[in-house]
């Protein structure tokens, strides 16, 4: 069986063929396509592709007992080191800032180590035999890309903001040279290990590892590049301004080839009665890790950074240690368990007796509360989209409705109040302006923010 779904989604969404049109739709329409569908629609789909694939290695580690003994190591201890590491980044911003440069560190190296895997599946399904010299060429095909993109990285300045990005900052000659050796080296052995596969197997058989090095290149070399070297940074898909919307698409393209591979592996073992089903699971799986920690972490409870001016970043740089952890742990082609079923195709015959042992009650209590997190997080990323739509109108009753909804789900916004704030006093309403702005200084104790509430105050007076 060389395939796992079939031919068409094993190559649309399984070696990220589907991404190219999207590549060249942002490289030709991109502005089109950022109007059409605007930054603040983001979290609206990332809630349907992004966070089930968090949920999916939730399910993993954690949806059987025994798969929980065997990663207990990784399952408890690492796992408690890491939400302690994110409470302790919710009051010093210093120890937030490691977190979040970790994640952001570590983050190019999780999908090169994907698509380097699923690369190695292909070819182990098709039978193309890969020796220890031919493996290292691939890994350093992957690996110097992933090389490079962390020289460009560790070359920029360290970012501003309540939590700051770190970088070393190596200087333009060190970061020249790092450039020549990685390309070099990138260069060299894609070639050779290319060569070396076309002498083993037809191009038939080889196409779904070349659109995995196609992917690689496309999600990290090309953009790098054209940013290196000031090409073409008119274009939303390799332009530095628009990097954060490009690479949206990156990362879902990244998620959709996950949950491809661990909805395959789902079946296989039996987990799940259907497909549904184990999306489901996984979407509630996923909400259920998004949601809880920025609830508990708001300004009105247990924060101190309101969700939009850091906290979400903390928690995405939690989240995604989290699973980075957990995925390198639990996918390694060179396990039994997983290459009986990526590799060999055989199906697991104990897991059906293994959910017999869960607690029914349990399982239900836990899908029922994702559910519900799956609604705060999309009645607040609504809720976000209304604020912002009825501030720009200058419509002031129906955004301050919206805000109301975000206080109640955590994700109150200073700067919405101070918009607010602006708008009121616009009408001559100066005591609402006082309160809006009183409530941005709650949330971000801001100078200017003071400066501004001592403004309306004396205006208020008169």
């Amino acid at each position: 069986h060389p395939w796992l779904f079939g031919p068409l989604p094993d190559l649309l969404i399984g070696c990220g063929l589907a991404y190219v049109p999207i590549f060249l739709l942002l490289l030709f329409f991109g502005f089109n396509i950022q109007e059409a569908m605007p930054l603040s629609l983001i979290p609206v789909l990332a809630l349907f592709i992004s966070i089930p694939h968090y949920g999916s290695t939730l399910l993993r580690v954690y949806e059987r007992s025994e798969d929980r003994r065997k990663y207990q190591f990784f399952t408890v201890y690492l796992t408690a080191a890491i939400w302690l590491w994110f409470v302790g980044g919710v009051y010093s911003a210093a120890v937030g800032s490691a977190l979040v440069t970790l994640y952001l560190i570590w983050s190019p190296w999780h999908y090169m180590g994907q698509n380097y895997g699923v690369a190695l599946m292909f070819l182990g399904r098709r039978g193309i035999k890969v020796e220890p010299g031919l493996k290292r060429l691939i890994h350093w095909s992957f690996l110097s890309s992933f090389l490079l993109t962390a020289t460009e990285m560790q070359s920029l300045a360290s970012s501003s903001g309540y939590f700051a990005v770190l970088s070393l900052e190596i200087s333009e000659t060190v970061r020249d040279g790092l450039y020549l050796i990685f390309a070099t080296t990138y260069i060299y052995c894609t070639v050779r290990a290319g060569y070396a596969l076309w002498q083993r197997a037809s191009l038939k058989a080889l196409l779904p590892t070349a659109l995995l090095v196609l992917s690689q290149a496309l999600w990290f070399l090309v953009p790098l590049l054209a940013i290196r070297f000031q090409a073409m940074q008119g274009s939303v898909a390799l332009s530095m301004d628009h990097a954060v919307y490009a690479f949206f698409w990156i990362a879902s393209a990244h998620a959709a080839q996950y949950l491809w591979i661990t909805s395959y592996y789902d079946r296989k073992e039996q987990r799940s009665a259907r497909l549904t089903g184990f999306y489901g699971k996984a979407l509630a799986a996923g909400a259920l890790i998004w949601v809880v920690p920025a609830l508990l972490f708001a300004p009105d409870l247990l924060g101190t950074v309101s969700y939009d001016a850091g906290l979400l970043f903390l928690v995405s740089a939690a989240v995604n240690v989290h699973h980075f952890m957990l995925d390198g742990a639990i996918w390694k082609l060179r396990s039994g368990g997983i290459a009986s079923i990526l590799l060999r195709d055989v199906s697991s015959a104990d897991s059906i007796v293994a959910q017999r042992t869960e607690p029914a009650s349990l399982k239900t209590a836990v899908i029922a509360a994702g559910v519900l997190c799956v609604a705060i997080h999309y009645i607040g990323t609504l809720s976000s989209m209304r604020a912002e739509r009825w501030l720009q109108v200058g419509d002031r009753v129906r955004a301050e409705t919206a805000v109301s909804t975000l206080q109640m789900l955590g994700r109150d916004d200073p700067y919405v109040h101070v918009n607010l704030a602006e708008l009121a006093a616009a009408t001559g309403d100066f005591e609402a302006a006082v309160e809006h702005t009183g409530r941005a200084i709650e949330l971000q104790p801001d100078p200017a923010y003071l400066d501004l509430l001592e403004q309306y105050r004396a205006q208020a007076k008169h």
